[in-house]
């Protein structure tokens, strides 16, 4: 008997692995061709999160005893996305990685009081979401699960390649599920969502 292994049925058995979810949520890509570049965000700008200023504007660094050149180097916002996740917060970038086939979304901000990152996989038609939730601690003996609930993905093209600038809207829900040591469940409907405007790159060439 044999198989053929499309792009589609590997995209199923990454989300069935990924975020320790609890079953496998694909959605379908909508395409709005008419979509208009319209998003202001994007002329929108901040410094890495790592840097501060004193009162006569010179910069330090919390991570390294110099600051570069490059360390100053303007960030302009590829987002703007809200999430609940740990009390609400915004998160401004999205970077958009082409592996193969598949285009690759990551929202990650909020560095260090927010250290969660998101991820949306599109192959052709299809569409899954991960989340990746990193708290400031952990609860001893407690296990969190997450479960896939919505994952809505509206951009202004179907096929993309490296070089293009993927720009539309994104609805993911998800629960949070949380089990204590005596099997006691609470579940915490969480989301990101908002609006994308970002070029795709070649793995290995996407900021972090």
């Amino acid at each position: 008997m044999h198989f053929k292994v499309t792009s589609l049925s590997v995209l199923i058995v990454l989300c069935s692995f990924i975020g320790k979810a609890q079953r496998v949520f694909t959605s379908r890509l909508t395409v709005d061709a008419a979509m208009r570049d319209t998003f202001t965000f994007q002329k929108q700008w901040a410094y890495n999160w790592y840097l501060s200023t004193d009162e006569d504007g010179m910069f330090s660094s919390g991570i390294s005893d110099k600051v570069l050149p490059a360390d100053t180097v303007h960030q302009y916002f590829t987002a703007a996305m809200q999430t609940n996740v740990q009390g609400g917060y915004a998160l401004r970038y999205c970077n958009a990685v082409m592996r193969s086939d598949t285009l690759v979304l990551n929202f990650a901000d909020g560095l260090p009081a927010y250290a969660s990152s998101f991820s949306a996989y599109m192959v052709e038609d299809s569409v899954c979401f991960e989340p990746h939730i990193a708290y400031p601690s952990a609860t001893p003996g407690r296990k969190r699960t997450y479960r896939v609930d919505k994952a809505l993905l509206t951009l202004n093209r179907r096929k993309y390649l490296p070089g293009d600038v993927v720009m539309g809207y994104a609805d993911f829900v998800f629960a949070e599920i949380e089990t204590s040591p005596d099997d006691e469940v609470q579940e915490t409907i969480l989301y990101l969502r908002g609006y994308i405007r970002t070029k795709i790159k070649l793995p290995g060439r996407a900021k972090k």
